[in-house]
């Protein structure tokens, strides 16, 4: 009767060896539970996830400034007779600010959802990918969770999450300044324009920037 080998901590390593014996072939719909996703791919998914609950956050208090700003026009006597167009630009603007993050905030649970699924996804594979040594580059970080079990949705969720996130600030600051051109002075308008408009666009930019 054979001995089994011991380990380093003394336990038998049968269990182990019955394991990668059970190893599912390809093709098989089993999901390996001992599977684990490479360190890098868990720290992008982390990253990922912490930047779109944030958003979610921030959009929310965005429709709920933007919400907060049209009741105090409502509310306000010189504006609520006006009807011309400054004073619709400002409604809508104000509406679509609610709208947008509110639907960014939406798209930010669907987000989170999505990346949630990539271990799992890579799991169903039967660890045909490798957990430890080097690969090529990936040209992007999403790039990177595709290669280990992230859908091809992943990407249009991540563009439309970024295009309501970007249309929701924009209008919101749109909101702002209209706001501002009704109700202040054209000179501070003017001035707040001028030093808003180029830092949202170098913050967006900054953001997109690759090295």
């Amino acid at each position: 009767m054979s001995i089994p080998q011991l380990s380093q901590n003394g336990f038998a390593n049968t269990s182990r060896d019955r394991r990668q014996q059970a190893a599912p072939r390809r093709g098989t719909a089993l999901t390996s539970i001992a599977y684990e996703a490479p360190k890098l791919v868990q720290s992008q998914i982390s990253a990922w996830r912490n930047t779109v609950q944030s958003a979610a956050v921030v959009t929310a208090l965005f429709a709920s400034l933007a919400a907060t700003i049209l009741g105090v026009i409502r509310q306000d006597p010189a504006m609520a007779g006006s009807q011309g167009p400054e004073n619709t630009f400002l409604v809508f603007s104000s509406y679509a600010a609610m709208l947008f993050n509110s639907i960014t905030t939406l798209a930010s649970l669907f987000f989170i959802d999505s990346l949630g699924d990539i271990e799992l996804n890579d799991a169903q594979k039967g660890g045909e990918r490798a957990t430890e040594g080097w690969i090529s580059r990936p040209a992007s970080s999403l790039s990177l969770l595709r290669q280990f079990g992230a859908t091809r949705r992943i990407r249009f969720i991540f563009y439309q999450w970024f295009v309501h996130l970007c249309m929701g600030t924009l209008f919101l600051l749109l909101q702002i300044l209209m706001y501002i051109w009704m109700r202040e002075s054209k000179v501070l308008f003017i001035v707040l324009a001028c030093l808003t408009a180029p830092a949202t666009v170098v913050l967006f930019l900054s953001g997109l920037w690759k090295n």
